[in-house]
C-alpha cells in the first residue's frame, strides 16, 4: 500500500510541475494581445518592420484561445505560416533582384555585341574599298604592259635569240662528239 500511495503522490507532483511549466511557457487566454504586441516590438528592434514585404503575424483574439490546447496549436500554426510567408516574400524579392541583374547583363552584352559587329562591318568595307582600288591599278598596269609589248620590235629580238639558240645547239653536238665519240687508239 505504501508503494501505491507514493506512486500516486509522485503523479500528483508531476501534474503540478507540468501545469506550472505550461503557465510559465505558454501564454494564458487573457495575455494573447500582449504577447502579439511583444512579438511585433521584437521585430521592430531587429529591423524587420522596415521591410515592406515583411508580414506581421495575425493577432489572435482571446475567445479563440479559450479552446484550450487547440488554441495554442492554432497560434503556433499561424506563427509558422507567418514565418513561411515572410521567407517566401524574401525569396520572391531576391528572385526579382536576380532577374533585374540578369536583364542588365543581357543589355550590356547586346550593346557590346552590336559594337563588335559594327566594327567588323567597317573593317570589311575598308578592305573591300582598298581591294577594288588595287585591282583597278593592276588592270591599268597590265594594259600598259600589253600596249608597250605590242609597240616594241619583238620580231628582231626573236630572230637574234633563235640564232643564239641554234649556235648553242651546234656547239653542244660538237662537244658531245668530242667527248663520247673518240676514236679508239689503234693497237699494234
Amino acid at each position: 500500500m505504501e508503494f501505491v500511495t507514493l506512486f500516486l503522490l509522485e503523479l500528483v507532483g508531476a501534474l503540478l510541475l507540468g501545469h506550472a511549466a505550461l503557465a510559465v511557457y505558454k501564454p494564458a487566454g487573457g495575455r494573447g494581445k500582449a504577447f502579439a504586441g511583444l512579438a511585433g516590438a521584437s521585430r521592430v528592434s531587429r529591423g524587420l518592420a522596415a521591410d515592406p514585404l515583411a508580414v506581421d503575424p495575425p493577432v489572435i483574439q482571446p475567445h479563440y484561445k479559450t479552446i484550450g490546447t487547440n488554441g495554442h496549436k492554432l497560434e503556433e500554426k499561424l506563427r509558422d505560416m507567418a514565418s513561411l510567408q515572410r521567407a517566401l516574400a524574401e525569396k520572391v524579392s531576391m528572385a526579382h533582384q536576380r532577374l533585374s541583374d540578369v536583364e542588365r547583363g543581357l543589355v550590356l552584352r547586346e550593346a557590346r555585341a552590336e559594337d563588335a559587329v559594327n566594327r567588323k562591318l567597317t573593317k570589311l568595307e575598308n578592305f573591300r574599298a582598298n581591294t577594288e582600288v588595287e585591282l583597278l591599278a593592276l588592270k591599268e598596269i597590265l594594259d600598259e604592259m600589253s600596249k608597250s609589248a605590242a609597240a616594241s620590235d619583238t620580231g628582231k629580238y626573236r630572230k637574234k635569240i633563235e640564232a643564239v639558240d641554234k649556235n648553242l645547239k651546234d656547239l653542244e653536238k660538237d662537244l658531245h662528239k668530242i667527248i663520247y665519240n673518240r676514236s679508239k687508239p689503234e693497237s699494234s
